[in-house]
C-alpha cells in the first residue's frame, strides 16, 4: 500500500474505538508533527497509560522536535483518526545527548565506520491494534527513504517486549554506549525491515 500524503487538519480522537479498526482499512503517510499534535500525544497516552502531568511534559518535547526541520512522521490512520505513528531524524549534534552518544558509538565496533546514524525517536502505537503488524510498518515506512547507514533508538531496559519487536527488524543492543538511565542503544544497519513476526 503506498503511502498517501495527508495535509489536513485531522478530527479528534474520538468515536469508534480504534479496537474496532480492522487493519485493511488503515493508510499510511507522512504528516506534520504539530498539526497533530493532539492527536500524536494522544495516542502516546494511551500506548504508555501516561499520566496528564507527563503528557503535558510529553507535549512540549513532541512539540520541540516538530520544529526541528529534519525530522520526519510517519502515521497509521484509520479515517481521520491517528493510531500510530513514528517519527525520527538524523542524529543532530545540537541534542544534549548527542556527544556523549556519538563519543560512545566511536569506541566500539560495528557502526563507528558508518558515519551519523538516523535516530527513531518515538514509535507508538494505540494498543488495541498492537501484533497487527502496525509498528513494523510504521519503521519501515519512515527509514525506507533516509540516506544514513544505519539507524539507532533508544528503548527502556525492562521491556521484553520492546527489545523482541526491534530484534524482529534487525536492532541490536550497541553495548558500552550510554542511553540514559534506565535505557539501552540499540542499532540496525539499513535496510530496516521485519525478520521473524509481526508486531
Amino acid at each position: 500500500m503506498p503511502d498517501i500524503p495527508l495535509t489536513f487538519t485531522a478530527e479528534p480522537v474520538r468515536g469508534t474505538p480504534p479496537g474496532a479498526v480492522r487493519t485493511a482499512e488503515l493508510r499510511y503517510g507522512s504528516f506534520d508533527l504539530s498539526a497533530l499534535l493532539d492527536q500524536t500525544v494522544a495516542v502516546q497516552r494511551v500506548a504508555n497509560a501516561l499520566s496528564e502531568e507527563e503528557s503535558e511534559s510529553r507535549r512540549c518535547l513532541i512539540g520541540r522536535r516538530a520544529a526541528e526541520p529534519r525530522v520526519r512522521a510517519v502515521g497509521a490512520f484509520a479515517g481521520r483518526r491517528l493510531v500510530g505513528f513514528a517519527y525520527g531524524a538524523p542524529l543532530d549534534p545540537d541534542w544534549p545527548w548527542a556527544d556523549e552518544m556519538e563519543e560512545g558509538l566511536r569506541d566500539i565496533g560495528g557502526f563507528d565506520g558508518l558515519g551519523r546514524p538516523f535516530w527513531l525517536l518515538e514509535l507508538h502505537v494505540v494498543p488495541s491494534c498492537w501484533r497487527r503488524g502496525i509498528g513494523t510498518s510504521l519503521v519501515e515506512r519512515l527509514c525506507r527513504p533516509v540516506r544514513q547507514r544505519w539507524v539507532g533508538l533508544t528503548r527502556r531496559a525492562s521491556s521484553d517486549r520492546a527489545r523482541v519487536f526491534y530484534e524482529s527488524l534487525g536492532f541490536a543492543d550497541v553495548p558500552g554506549v550510554v542511553g540514559g538511565r534506565g535505557y539501552v542503544v540499540m542499532g540496525a544497519r539499513r535496510p530496516i525491515g521485519r525478520t521473524t513476526r509481526r508486531a
